[in-house]
């Protein structure tokens, strides 16, 4: 017997487009949030905020989610996606209204830029074990410089997630944070080759776990932007031509 995974889709039918919308908000709401916890989990890291979240919520599955390790926990949120957008399907068959039409993209892109940021990590998770077994301090050091990222820029996305209100410039000014945080850790990067620390390789490895990393915190602000309805931006790369910002 398949086991479903989402909480708040199938107790409402899709032939009531709005409610049926609603129901995706929800689970849309839920999937960033798991998304979440499984990214902090790839750099070994946890936040008690959102743990509250996980564990205080009232699906039993979203406990369940929380226990996993991180390659089960990775299979597990692909399915709940294949599960929102087979439902997303459904709605979409349906004769919808124009602000229907438009909040159902909102969701999808909801939908969209977390599986990207959970993508992102999947892709340099094996580098953090690599990092953490190696007897290198610094690796070590970018290593901790990396973890420390993380963990600042998912407790000030809690912060907008889960506040009642927050303004455009407030969500601006994180994704401006994102980009300074990138380029600094760039210029950490480049500062260790400079020490003959790193070869080409590993200065490849290096710079590409941190191109990962700032495009999956990119990602998650623009989910989390979708659901508070603001404008969208271009997804632009950081150019990687440029200096590196020293730090």
């Amino acid at each position: 017997k398949r086991v479903v995974l989402s909480h708040y889709l199938y107790r409402v039918t899709t032939q009531v487009p709005d409610a049926a919308i609603e129901s995706l908000r929800q689970e849309a709401r839920r999937l960033l949030s798991l998304a979440m916890w499984l990214n902090l989990k790839a750099f070994r890291l946890t936040n008690e905020k959102l743990t509250q979240v996980l564990v205080g919520s009232e699906a039993t599955a979203t406990v369940k989610f929380y226990r996993q390790s991180y390659e089960r926990g990775y299979r597990l949120i692909k399915q709940l996606e294949g599960e929102m957008l087979r439902y997303s399907a459904d709605i979409q068959k349906k004769s919808l209204e124009p602000d229907e039409s438009h909040q159902l993209s909102l969701l999808m892109r909801v939908i969209q830029h977390t599986m990207h940021a959970v993508k992102d990590i999947k892709d340099i998770e094996h580098n953090v074990v690599d990092f953490e077994s190696h007897t290198k301090s610094y690796y070590r050091t970018l290593l901790d410089r990396f973890r420390e990222s993380n963990q600042r820029f998912y407790e000030a996305l809690l912060d907008v997630y889960l506040a009642e209100s927050v303004s455009l410039e407030e969500f601006s000014d994180l994704m401006t944070n994102v980009q300074q945080q990138y380029e600094r850790l760039l210029g950490t990067i480049y500062q260790t080759v400079d020490k003959k620390s790193l070869d080409e390789v590993m200065l490849s490895t290096f710079s590409n776990v941190n191109r990962e990393l700032y495009s999956s915190q990119r990602a998650m602000l623009l989910a989390v932007g979708d659901l508070r309805g603001f404008p969208s931006e271009p997804a632009v790369p950081p150019e990687l031509s440029q200096s590196p910002a020293l730090s």
